[in-house]
């Protein structure tokens, strides 16, 4: 066994042909099998040919990008889910990743976006980062601090939180920022994650925070109009230790600026045939592009109705109104897909945007609209 090829189910990442070294996991793999044996344990089963397993032993040296990202992604979230002793649905953290996605994906700049990052990891009291940006002898640095909510993290979970940061900077930007160092707290003799050596930034151990270091001015750059908060590449973006925005990425950011175009222009959510339309394709073409991009119509469609409801109850629109813009029938078929969609019901991501974690309302935020559709469900859908 040489590599990993399956994915660990059937995922709608966009499937590439390059591969990350195995070695890269073993750090984060060790750590949760040591915090957590049955968590660890749990992963491996879902994995074929025991993945994790494999590669603690060296049976595998290489696996898929997105193989690789969704077993590291899945890998923090449990880890982190041991120390704080307060375990996560996998469902529930992607769901609040995306809608972190949309929020600064509306930012002007990139300190907007890291700011707005901050306010948003403040919500969340229990797995919240504190980020802090600061100046550094004309340097731009972020200040990274899991402590508070996670003590004693390893040097893998502030790898993972990182390279988070590092993703969602570069694809806010639409291509990668250019760091000028990476600082840990760990001994000075320690040597780097192997996810950081990875990248070819400089690391210094041994510092009195841990903090990533950019080129002077990046975050006073623009965040591109194309930043595309897609659902289908999630792992992709947020954990692989070698995302660029790849080649396929500006047909599918055409296909969701159309969505958003024609539904602006039209009042409602395009067929494929006014999709292709408005794309200056045939309906067969559009379907074949898009199968180039290991995605379908219904796939990109709901991954824009999806982000879009975030954005829209983000900003305070009524249930009804999100509905109707999304090309539901009516608030109680969108409220049943959101539901599936997030494992929440949209009051709870309007509450959650709009109250700190002591309840206070945000500054600036308008009041919470009630409404009688949104009542919480007595259970959940199944998975």
């Amino acid at each position: 066994m040489t590599g990993a090829k399956s994915a660990m189910r059937k995922s709608s990442v966009r499937r590439l042909a390059d591969t990350l070294p195995a070695d890269l996991l073993r750090p984060i793999l060790s750590a949760l099998k040591a915090r957590d044996p049955s968590a660890f344990s749990a992963l491996d089963q879902l994995c074929p040919e025991k993945l994790p397993e494999s590669v603690l032993t060296g049976a595998i040296a290489s696996v898929e990008r997105p193989v690789f990202a969704e077993l590291y992604g899945r890998s923090a979230v449990a880890l982190a889910a041991a120390i704080s002793g307060d375990p996560r649905d996998a469902q529930e953290y992607a769901s609040r990743v995306e809608f972190m996605l949309t929020v600064l994906r509306n930012s002007a700049t990139l300190r907007d976006a890291v700011d707005s990052m901050t306010r948003f990891n403040a919500l969340m009291g229990d797995h919240g980062v504190m980020i802090t940006a600061c100046a550094d002898e004309g340097f731009d640095r972020i200040v990274i601090d899991l402590d508070p909510s996670l003590p004693h993290a390893p040097a893998c979970l502030w790898t993972a939180c990182i390279l988070f940061i590092l993703n969602m900077l570069s694809w806010l930007r639409g291509v990668r920022i250019k760091v000028a160092e990476i600082g840990l707290t760990d001994p000075a003799d320690t040597e780097p994650d192997p996810c950081l050596t990875y990248l070819a930034i400089p690391v210094l151990m041994g510092q009195a925070d841990c903090y990533i270091r950019l080129a002077t001015g990046t975050l006073e750059e623009p965040v591109s109009a194309h930043a595309d908060s897609r659902t289908d590449d999630l792992h992709l973006l947020c954990h692989d230790p070698g995302y660029w925005h790849e080649a396929g990425t500006s047909f599918l950011m055409q296909v969701d600026q159309a969505f958003t175009r024609i539904t602006e222009g039209s009042g409602r959510c395009p067929d494929r045939v006014a999709l292709a339309h408005a794309l200056g394709l045939s309906p067969s073409t559009l379907h074949r592009r898009l199968q180039q991009n290991g995605t379908s119509f219904q796939r990109v469609k709901i991954a824009w109705q999806h982000k879009t409801a975030l954005f829209l109850i983000g900003r305070g629109d009524t249930i009804d109104t999100v509905a109707r813009h999304l090309g539901f029938t009516d608030a109680r078929s969108f409220r049943r897909a959101f539901i599936a969609w997030t494992g929440r019901t949209p009051s709870w991501f309007r509450a959650s945007f709009r109250t700190g974690a002591h309840g206070e309302s945000r500054a600036g935020t308008r009041p919470a609209v009630q409404d009688r559709t949104d009542r919480a469900p007595s259970h959940r859908p199944s998975r």
